[in-house]
């Protein structure tokens, strides 16, 4: 029975976990788990670590990638790049780092024509420079199909450029934000042009127009979009986090919160709340994530997460001040879009997930 209280727009209604939609690879818990549509979990690839790195996929040979790294003191420490394949439920190492590098951020699968790829990311590097520890970012492109030892094609990067919200593979182009606002940064690594920090908050979470327009939205502090053509931006929304455009270009869906999915309407220049966790009055901003398209089009995949209160702590044991004591309220949510339904699965935060 469902404990989470959802409240859904007009048109919308909710039906029983569905197994016939596609599959999903999801971290639950430092794990990489492949999952039915349903929410049966169907293979445990095991754990990958503490580092935030998304996963890339190749649909040709349903292969996953992922930065991988050690996470328990009691065992020798390691870094790598690793494939997961789907059909078979194996993995191996593509790419041994040195232990002082990872992949942070951003990891893309680029598929060519003749079937063949490359992964295409971001690797930090932690350096020493007198006495202090200096993190440096670079691009990277590797090729995984060898099976000898690869090692990645490093390219520099324009020095305050510091994390990678948005690449678009028809532009060539990645938005950054950066020590000086927001960047549009070419393959070579160089900036491009700059959208100064006085006329947006630096962005955390962008998308490219999917038809390759010169039109980037941007989340953070509200949603704005930004015109590569112009280097003009305008003011959407005073909330939003994490935009990801409709397949047709005529809206986003994004964040409100932690727990709240909503839709934006470019022709009408409206916001449609899409789906909320009811009476969320403690949002976790934090634990936002961005909306996943299916590659068919059809499904919607949410993490929505609330707070709710469970106690407060007595004065006792030497502590001076009563605190609050929150417990969680996770619901993962897939949307059919055809049919206007959706379905939840309660009780699991997914830091990330991807569509098969």
């Amino acid at each position: 029975m469902a404990s989470i209280q959802l409240d859904c727009a007009a048109g919308w209604t909710e039906v029983d976990p569905n197994p016939d939609g596609p599959k999903l690879l999801v971290e639950h818990a430092g794990r990489l788990r492949y999952m039915g549509s349903d929410g049966r979990w169907l293979h445990d690839f095991g754990p990958v670590g503490p580092v935030d790195c998304p996963l890339a996929y190749d649909a040709s040979t349903r292969t996953a990638y992922r930065y991988v790294c050690g996470s328990k003191l009691s065992l020798p420490d390691f870094s790598q790049l690793r494939a997961y394949s789907i059909d078979s439920a194996s993995s191996r190492a593509v790419c041994q780092l040195p232990l002082n590098q990872w992949v942070l951020w951003m990891l893309e699968w680029l598929g060519e024509e003749d079937g063949k790829g490359q992964l295409f990311g971001l690797l930090s590097s932690d350096l020493p420079v007198e006495g202090q520890v200096c993190i440096q970012h670079r691009l990277f492109a590797l090729d995984p199909s060898t099976m000898k030892a690869a090692q990645p094609r490093v390219r520099s990067l324009c020095s305050d450029a510091y994390k990678p919200l948005a690449f678009s593979v028809r532009r060539k182009e990645l938005v950054f934000s950066g020590a000086s606002g927001t960047y549009l940064v070419g393959l070579k690594g160089e900036r491009l042009t700059t959208l100064e920090p006085d006329l947006v908050s630096p962005a955390d979470g962008a998308a490219f127009h999917p038809g390759g327009d010169s039109q980037v939205v941007l989340g953070g502090e509200g949603l704005h979009l930004w015109d590569l053509r112009t280097g003009e931006s305008r003011h959407l929304n005073k909330l939003g986090r994490h935009p990801v455009w409709a397949r047709d270009g005529k809206g986003f869906w994004f964040a409100g919160s932690s727990g709240a999915l909503l839709f934006y309407d470019l022709e009408s220049e409206t916001v449609e709340p899409v789906l909320a966790i009811r009476q969320n009055r403690c949002p976790d901003f934090w634990k936002s994530r961005p909306v996943r398209v299916s590659l068919c089009g059809n499904y919607l995949a949410a993490m929505l997460s609330a707070k709710r209160l469970k106690g407060i702590t007595r004065k006792t044991g030497g502590i001076e001040k009563s605190e609050k004591v929150y417990q969680a309220q996770d619901c993962f949510c897939i949307l059919h879009l055809p049919s206007q339904t959706f379905w939840r699965i309660e009780g699991a935060f997914f830091s990330a997930f991807r569509w098969l």
